[in-house]
């Protein structure tokens, strides 16, 4: 009998993943893309956001490639998915502190007027 395994990822792509064995000793055999989702909050993506350092030990500097003053709110999701930091920004050019966060890898969103304008993903040294 097949098994399947329903991965979404944080891209917007959804993912079909046959698995091949039982509880512990399985693996992967395939993997497909089933669809890519359809979403008005990902028409305004702006194509250039740059995040440095990244991998930082402290502080993020995230600048936004747009001739746009945006409003910005910053969110900041660990691995688990829980928002760790919501912030606002009034300008394209914001620095995140994660000197309060563990070792590991981050997920940013970034939003200007509700809508997701770009996602990054940072490590914290």
């Amino acid at each position: 009998m097949k098994k399947y395994i329903l991965i979404l990822m944080l891209l917007p792509t959804l993912m079909l993943a046959q698995y091949n064995g039982g509880a512990g000793d399985g693996h992967i055999v395939a993997v497909a893309e089933v669809l890519t989702l359809s979403n008005p909050d990902f028409a305004m993506q702006v194509s250039n956001i740059t995040v440095a350092p990244n991998p930082t030990i402290n502080i993020v500097n995230v600048t936004l490639d747009t001739n746009d003053n945006l409003e910005i709110n910053a969110r900041l999701y660990d691995i688990r998915g829980r928002i760790i930091k919501d912030e606002w920004f009034d300008n394209n050019n914001f620095e995140i502190d994660l000197s309060s966060q563990g070792t590991g890898v981050y997920i940013l969103h970034i939003l200007s007027e509700g809508k997701l304008i770009g996602t990054r993903k940072l490590m914290k040294l």
